[in-house]
This record gives C-alpha cells, sequence and structure tokens, in this order.
C-alpha cells in the first residue's frame, strides 16, 4: 500500500477566530504545520493582539511526541516491554491498554499493525503499510507510516522490529515493566536514555525512560 491519498483539508482555524471577531489570541506554540502565510501573522495583520509563548513548556511536555514527529518526519517510537524471572528478556507488557490511549499506531509481536484506539482518528484519517517493515530500511518504514497519519508508534515486546528500531536509534521512549518477582536487577537507564517516571503496580513496576537527545 502506497502513502495515504490526503482528504480535502478543513480551511485553517485562524478563518474561525476572524470570523469570531475575538480581540486577543494567546498562543503556546507555534503551529510547525502552518499553511500559507501562517495563523498568527494573519492574525495581527487583521489587527488581533496575539501572544506567543504562553506555558510554552508547558505545552511542549504534552505536546512533545507529536511535535518531534512532524519537525523529523517519522513517528515518535515508544518501546514496551516486561522482564520477569523466568525469562529475563523482553517480553509483551503487562498491559498496553493505557499505553494505547496516547498512540496512534500499535506494532504487536505477530507483525499487524493497527490504531491505538481503532477508529478513534476518524476513517481515512490513518491509513497503515501492510507490512511497512518489509524489504526496506526502518527509517524509510517510518516515513511510510507517517504519510499514512501516524505519529506515534507503540512497539509491542521483544520482535526483529523493535530491536532493529532501537539499534538504528529510532526508539524514543522505552517502558519497561519489571516484575515484582524478579530479583537482582537495579532499574538503570540504558544508555542514552533517563528515567522519566516510575510508577507501581500490583504485580510489576512499570519504569520510563526518556531518550535524552530528545
Amino acid at each position: 500500500m502506497g502513502p495515504a491519498t490526503p482528504a480535502a483539508l478543513p480551511p485553517p482555524c485562524r478563518q474561525a477566530l476572524l470570523d469570531a471577531r475575538v480581540d486577543r489570541v494567546v498562543v503556546a506554540l507555534m503551529d510547525p504545520t502552518s499553511r500559507g502565510k501562517g495563523g498568527a501573522a494573519v492574525l495581527r495583520a487583521s489587527g488581533i493582539n496575539v501572544e506567543t509563548d504562553v506555558l510554552a513548556d508547558e505545552a511542549r511536555r504534552v505536546l512533545g511526541p507529536w511535535l518531534i514527529a512532524t519537525q523529523r518526519g517519522h513517528p515518535h517510537v515508544t518501546w514496551a516491554y516486561t522482564i520477569t524471572r523466568t525469562a529475563r528478556a523482553h517480553q509483551p507488557p503487562s498491559t498496553i491498554e493505557d499505553l494505547r490511549r496516547e498512540i496512534d499506531v500499535v506494532l504487536h509481536t505477530d507483525g499487524r499493525l493497527e490504531e491505538g484506539i481503532p477508529g478513534g482518528h476518524g476513517s481515512g484519517m490513518v491509513q497503515l503499510p501492510a507490512k511497512p517493515w518489509e524489504s526496506v530500511d526502518p527509517e524509510s518504514a517510518l516515513i511510510a507510516l507517517f504519510q499514512g497519519g501516524a505519529r506515534t508508534l507503540l512497539a509491542v515486546g521483544d520482535t526483529v522490529v523493535a530491536r532493529i528500531l532501537s539499534s538504528n536509534g529510532f526508539v524514543d521512549k522505552l517502558v519497561v515493566d519489571l516484575s515484582r518477582d524478579v530479583d537482582g536487577i537495579t532499574p538503570l537507564p540504558p544508555s542514552g536514555y533517563s528515567i522519566e517516571s516510575v510508577s507501581t503496580r500490583p504485580n510489576y513496576v512499570r519504569i520510563t525512560y526518556a531518550h535524552i537527545s530528545r
């Protein structure tokens, strides 16, 4: 399947603000996908007071993965897995239900791709290649996913694709579920990552690592 055919774009939201005759607009971050002359410039030219960089750091924390994906042209990648006592290797995560709510596309251990929330983007908004990693390099596969509408990707468990993405530096975030029956493993950050958060669950501890350079 080739790149998705883009649907007809709605008019820029700046027009709605102009039609509403607002006096002032507060902007946290400038939209890198802004079309034409840019919304802020058009609003200012129309006499509207536009204030930018308001709570910008807070906005980056919320929009970080989307911004990263938009700036580089391929999805922000999270790799999630579990470490247990009986198999000290990468197993599927204890649960992905809470992870997939904020993810565009999930890559399962059997190679299937599906929306994080099936149908959550609306009909035709995300079009997934059947086998994006077949006979192509990982970056080209990620670009194909981006062109299909994916801005965030969750790779689940120990798969060849997940390891390829990791070894080529494409994994932005690691989510490690450490089983409570594991002894002798210290949750130190992998090389190039720092601990972002730690949370406890009934049967495991979830440690999230963020890539330092992202």
